[in-house]
């Protein structure tokens, strides 16, 4: 696991501030917060340049609400390449595959960090659904753990004992808290 993908990118706070549909004035509270209170897990090139992790999430969430938009001009762009014999290289355009597989948990932290309630209470399965991930072997449960320890999130079932993901079913109750 690339531990550079467990920061925070400003395309993950673009995804998690669409999918909580904050206006333009929660967005800009939410960043402000999010630089000072969260400022460990911002990834180092977004240490340096607070202005450039604004413009960056505005980007990445414009891209986001208008992708339709943005679709169609690469499907010309993609055509124009073609037309001159030269590819467009969509690879680099997809999400490598752990940084895909952290989000559940960046947002987890999130959700606690920066709520009231201070916890959240869901079930792995509905965890994992959430961002699209159904499997439960050896290899995941390992990256899930990881995840929670990086992010400091702590697990417990639903009547406060210690939570081992290795003897739960994913439909137990767990309670995260962050340390």
């Amino acid at each position: 696991m690339n531990i550079q993908e467990l920061y925070y990118d400003a395309d993950d706070i673009a995804y998690y501030i669409v999918l909580h549909d904050m206006g333009t004035r929660e967005r800009s509270q939410f960043i402000e917060w999010l630089y000072d209170k969260e400022y460990e897990f911002l990834k180092p090139q977004y240490k340096e340049s607070k202005r450039k992790f604004t413009l960056d999430i505005d980007y990445f969430v414009n891209y986001i609400v208008d992708s339709d938009g943005i679709g169609a001009e690469l499907d010309q762009v993609e055509r124009d390449f073609s037309a001159i014999g030269m590819a467009l290289n969509k690879d680099g355009m997809i999400p490598d595959y752990w940084k895909f597989h952290s989000l559940p948990f960046k947002f987890l932290r999130l959700d606690i960090v920066h709520s009231e309630e201070r916890a959240k209470r869901t079930t792995l399965r509905e965890l994992l659904r959430e961002h699209d991930q159904n499997k439960q072997d050896s290899f995941q449960l390992m990256h899930i753990v990881n995840c929670l320890l990086f992010y400091h999130i702590q697990p417990y079932m639903k009547d406060h004992s210690e939570c081992n993901f290795s003897k739960i079913s994913p439909d137990d109750v767990i309670l995260f808290t962050v340390m």
